[in-house]
């Protein structure tokens, strides 16, 4: 219920129907008290609500926080928003969702085709019903689709981390071997010692890579340490082998 202060009383009304529900003292009331148990009702609550957002935004966010908080009437819930939803890309989470409620039918068939409505989503929830799937189930021809699906994903997963690994090497030998051309050029004008020697270019690029390696949670703030750490070690080299 929800309650206003009315003279010594508190004036009571149902937060659903809004029906007058009469007046109660202090006393007679006891405030919710919100834990995360509740917390997480409340915000499944509020993103069911959401699916009927005029704000494609708001709807994908209510889709996802609903899928990572499944409930028995979750995917229903998700099918029939999924019929009248306007946006492609919602619509196939929509039905992502509802069909993640699908793989607990009792029916084999129903099951298959869940399995194969959710085998391209990356989602993980995705997964970890699938593994669970694959733990549980009895039936042979589903056991062996979930086992498909799941293995499917785990290799679009181990493709996607390869990619993001070659793209942030060669993010970070970019970095490195501008660093190392920008020594060469500046010891060079200095006349310390010619670093066009690979082995000297390369001690002020690996001095940057163990830098950023030693700060990972500053990897922002790290190539301005290592800009003068990597100018220092080179310099101090050129100047002992000068000598």
């Amino acid at each position: 219920v929800i309650s206003s202060k009315s003279g010594s009383n508190f004036q009571l009304q149902d937060a659903v129907t809004g029906e007058d529900l009469g007046s109660a003292s202090r006393r007679d009331l006891k405030r919710i008290s919100v834990n995360n148990s509740l917390r997480k009702h409340i915000r499944t609550a509020l993103a069911k609500l959401s699916l009927a957002d005029p704000d494609p935004a708001v709807r994908r966010a209510a889709v996802d926080q609903i899928i990572d908080n499944f409930d028995a009437d979750s995917a229903a819930l998700l099918a029939d928003a999924a019929s009248t939803e306007s946006d492609a890309t919602i619509r196939e989470l929509m039905s992502i969702g509802a069909a993640l409620g699908a793989l607990n039918s009792e029916d084999s068939a129903t099951r298959l085709a869940a399995i194969d409505t959710i085998q391209d989503s990356l989602n993980p929830e995705v997964r970890n019903r699938l593994t669970r799937l694959l733990n549980q189930e009895q039936d042979a021809t589903v056991k062996a689709a979930a086992a498909r699906a799941l293995a499917g994903i785990e290799q679009r997963v181990q493709n996607y981390a390869l990619l993001e690994t070659t793209f942030f090497g060669l993010s970070l030998g970019s970095v490195l071997l501008l660093a190392a051309i920008g020594l060469a050029i500046t010891f060079g004008v200095m006349g310390v010692i010619n670093m066009a020697h690979g082995e000297l270019i390369m001690l002020g690029a690996y001095t940057t890579y163990l830098i950023q390696a030693a700060l990972p949670q500053f990897i922002d703030w790290s190539l301005l340490l290592a800009v003068p750490a990597a100018f220092l070690v080179s310099g101090l080299f050129g100047i002992a082998i000068e000598r």
